[in-house]
């Protein structure tokens, strides 16, 4: 689910600035807490041990009654956000390595 919506992240991206018109330091400070978010998922994936739960080598998954379930809910998010994060500036770094090779190409 993370991963299709950093897909389309770019459409959200593009539809909250025509309609809010942030200016550059409003750009830079969502970045960052993009970034932050990133770092957070980062630490919330090992924490949580999600490779272990992702590669069913933890059979029984039980909840934490002794947390906050408000807690277990932002871990979610920010892992959420971190695949968000990962496919969102991926798929950028894809884009710009193919303009580049298509104006080394044009060069020639």
């Amino acid at each position: 689910m993370a991963i299709h919506l950093g897909f389309h992240w770019h459409s959200l991206v593009r539809f909250a600035a025509a309609k809010l018109k942030p200016g550059k330091a409003a750009v830079i400070a969502a970045r960052i807490a993009a970034a932050c978010v990133a770092v957070y998922g980062i630490y919330a994936s090992a924490v949580r041990e999600m490779g272990t739960n992702l590669f069913a080598r933890n059979v029984f998954s039980f909840w934490d009654y002794d947390k906050p379930p408000v807690l277990f809910f932002l871990d979610f998010l920010a892992i959420l956000g971190l695949y968000v994060f990962i496919t969102y500036y991926g798929l950028r770094l894809m884009e710009k390595i193919r303009r580049d090779r298509q104006k080394n190409v044009n060069k020639i």
